[in-house]
């Protein structure tokens, strides 16, 4: 009986959703994990406040200082969107704004209408010896063994490293100090964006939308957005060998993360967004509501905040999986249960159920993924 109303349930949410909703966003809970789903919560909270940023944003720099510093607070990147967005300019990738409306928000996620289900991934954790490990929760799974298999977070440093890789701002910088000599001792290039992979893919992101989400390279983006609450380098980082000093870090920084989505994926429109903030500086250095972040991780104030909101037929599994549990238990093996609720009036009549499950079913062939993934079956 659970699992025919559950099923059912599923099916009919998700259509009721896509037919009245502009967007639809699945999220989920590890109840299984070793954190508690009140710090679960908190993670996604953390991560859908820096989701919702760019219609949030009023182009100002939050005080009246006129000075230089604060004008570059934030920016937002916006990619075959050239008349969206309020108090921006062009660049070479694109055009850049200070604000965008709700609904500019909502074309930027969302190509074509029938494109309505995102899927959100937030920054992963890693292993203390560099190796990385998907930790969904937060929690590590061998609490109690030796402390260097301890899951950590990514910092701004690290992340920048990695944002660079394969961009045009980490070739330009090893033109400019190599010299002559910098083409022909130049290392392996590598591909720009590997960091928007999962975690056990490589990358720095988890999934919190999708249980087993596959590879990203293997499908098509209609939409790529990413939100990000870094520390910016700057040029006192010059004494790493990945951090190099420049006179307009936030631009660069939105070089990286443009190029990084769009070389290498090609969504049809795509935003990013960088604020110069941390949710530590926020909340007003853990005093207030920041004693809520610190209580639940410990936050240290570098600590970033990554959200990226897809709109990618990497979501086509799991609409498949509620299209196909209903069809099962609309079955005859299901019929004698389904017609004792229905008499009760907790299921809704057949014809609504077939309704709903059709619809269901066009949605997942709406995110088919492309021929040749390997993911479905090209002659079914």
């Amino acid at each position: 009986v659970n699992r025919l109303r559950k099923n059912l349930s599923y099916c009919l949410a998700m259509s009721d959703f896509c037919e009245h909703a502009h967007a639809t966003l699945p999220l989920r809970l590890d109840a299984t994990g070793s954190s508690s789903l009140f710090e679960q919560t908190a993670k996604l909270a953390m991560a859908l406040e820096s989701a919702t940023l760019p219609f949030r944003m009023n182009g100002s720099s939050g005080n009246n200082s006129s000075s230089s510093s604060e004008k570059e607070r934030y920016t937002i990147g916006l990619q075959n969107a050239p008349f969206f967005g309020q108090g921006g300019g062009d660049s070479r990738w694109g055009t850049t704004a200070k604000s965008l409306s709700m609904w500019e928000y909502l074309a930027c996620l969302q190509p074509q209408r029938n494109y309505s289900i995102l899927e959100l991934d937030v920054l992963g954790m890693k292993k203390n010896n560099d190796s990385a490990k998907v930790v969904v929760d937060g929690a590590n799974p061998n609490d109690g063994e030796n402390s260097n298999n301890k899951s950590l977070s990514f910092n701004s440093s690290e992340l920048w490293e990695r944002f660079q890789v394969g961009t045009s701002v980490e070739r330009d910088h090893r033109m400019r100090v190599g010299g002559r000599d910098a083409q022909r001792n130049r290392p392996r290039d590598s591909a720009p964006g590997n960091w928007l992979h999962d975690v056990k893919d490589g990358g720095v992101l988890t999934s919190v939308s999708l249980e087993n989400p596959t590879k990203r390279s293997l499908h098509t983006h209609f939409s790529l957005n990413t939100l990000v609450r870094p520390i910016l380098p700057t040029s006192s980082d010059a004494s790493s060998n990945h951090q190099y000093p420049y006179s307009s870090p936030m631009s660069q920084y939105l070089t990286c993360i443009v190029e990084g989505m769009g070389i290498s994926y090609r969504p049809e429109r795509s935003m990013s967004l960088i604020l110069d903030q941390t949710l530590h500086q926020l909340t007003r250095d853990g005093y207030g509501a920041g004693s809520y972040w610190n209580k639940s991780f410990g936050v240290a104030p570098e600590t970033p905040v990554v959200a990226v909101l897809g709109n990618t037929t990497r979501v086509y599994p799991y609409l498949e999986q509620v299209s196909s549990n209903m069809k099962t238990v609309m079955g005859h093996r299901y019929r004698g249960l389904y017609n004792r609720d229905l008499m009760n009036g907790v299921l809704p009549e057949l014809e609504d159920c077939s309704m709903a499950l059709e619809n269901c079913y066009n949605i997942a062939d709406t995110y088919r993924p492309p021929s040749g993934s390997g993911l479905v079956d090209d002659h079914g």
